[in-house]
């Protein structure tokens, strides 16, 4: 949450009324793995967050898992 591509993510879906995070992923996304699922599936792992888009934002989360 304190990632400044999520926050820039969060500042830019509240134009389509969301007031935070977890209520729009909720309602966009289909599916969500918690991070802690993936961290207790994958010990060596680093996780980094890019958003595009102002007008439509999309929030893109890359995992680099070392095994």
């Amino acid at each position: 949450m304190e990632n400044s591509q999520v926050k820039l993510f969060q500042e830019r879906t509240k134009k389509f009324g969301y007031k935070d995070l977890n209520k729009a992923v909720e309602d966009e996304v289909p599916k969500v793995l918690k991070i802690s699922e993936i961290k207790d599936l994958f010990k060596n792992i680093d996780i980094n967050f890019l958003t595009l888009w102002e007008d439509m934002p999309q929030l893109y989360i890359f995992f680099k898992i070392i095994i």
